[in-house]
């Protein structure tokens, strides 16, 4: 049922618009109560939030493929990097809706959406880079930054173009064009012809000023699931285990160094409340981000 919210969800948001479709109109569209679907999702916010994250999870696994050995020629590489670009591909335009109701949606004035959103797509991004590393080797590791952004705008400029001005172009054939671009451009780093226009300092303080976002957000996540727990009507049971939770982490985070398997524990229990579980997930996710980080 879930997944059938989903498909009739994103068939309206792509139709219509996120902001003018209505939760009645998904569950017409569904064919079930619109009390039926709030046992699922407690807003349309969720909802939307569920499609990004399905579509863009299935984009990020297409990517998960095991590359050939390090020692590899350049043809070989360019020969998986064509591979990895079909899979790619055939997922992204597979899924055509959701391309189109991204294109539409350009205005989600919502934080806690966006960027849950922007953390999804900087999964990929950062896949990108390593598979530009791979494919480009260690002679060319210093244009990968650029070499990412670079694929990653072929990728979307020409998916637009198949999409929205209906172009005849075949997945095998789209695959090859930008694998022949990007080589193209690798040898352009590689006779000095361009010169990157990114550098290491460049992402490290990309990734500086992350950190100073995500603490800031989990703060003001921590402070608003307070509000709201104490603001609603919690069975005595959810009641014993949720507020316990809060305070244990609450605690955590008045911590120089908080125990993130403990706030991440606490924050699953408390994701069993509807009306604070997207938020708690969120929360989940920015602290494994850091996590990673960290390595």
């Amino acid at each position: 049922m879930r997944e059938r919210i989903i498909r009739a969800a994103l068939k309206l948001f792509s139709e219509k618009g996120y902001h003018l479709t209505n939760v009645q109109e998904i569950a017409n569209c569904t064919g079930i109560a619109r009390g039926t679907l709030y046992t699922y999702f407690s807003s349309k916010k969720s909802i939307l939030v569920a499609i990004y994250e399905h579509y863009l999870d299935c984009l990020y696994k297409s990517l998960d493929t095991e590359p050939p050995h390090e020692e590899a020629s350049f043809d070989q590489r360019i020969d998986y990097l064509h591979g990895v670009l079909k899979s790619y591909l055939s997922v992204a335009l597979e899924h055509e809706d959701f391309l189109i109701m991204q294109m539409k949606e350009q205005n989600i004035n919502d934080e806690s959406v966006i960027g849950f959103i922007q953390d999804k797509r900087n999964k990929i991004y950062q896949r990108f880079q390593e598979l530009m590393k791979y494919v480009g080797g260690k002679e060319l590791n210093h244009c990968v930054l650029d070499m990412a952004i670079i694929l990653n705008s072929l990728i979307e400029e020409y998916s637009t173009v198949v999409i929205l001005d209906g172009a005849d172009i075949s997945i095998d054939d789209l695959a090859g064009f930008i694998s022949d671009t990007i080589v193209c451009i690798f040898n352009g780093f590689k006779n000095k012809e361009i010169e990157p226009i990114l550098s290491e300092n460049y992402l490290q303080r990309v990734e500086a000023n992350d950190k100073n976002i995500y603490i800031s957000e989990i703060y003001e996540k921590l402070s608003s699931i307070n509000k709201i727990i104490q603001s609603i009507y919690l069975s005595p049971d959810t009641k014993r285990e949720v507020e316990p939770s809060l305070v244990l982490i609450n605690s955590e985070m008045k911590k120089k160094k908080p125990d993130l398997i403990i706030v991440k524990g606490m924050l699953r229990n408390i994701a069993q409340v509807n009306e604070v579980k997207f938020m708690a997930e969120n929360l989940i996710e920015i602290f494994d981000k850091l996590e990673t980080n960290k390595r």
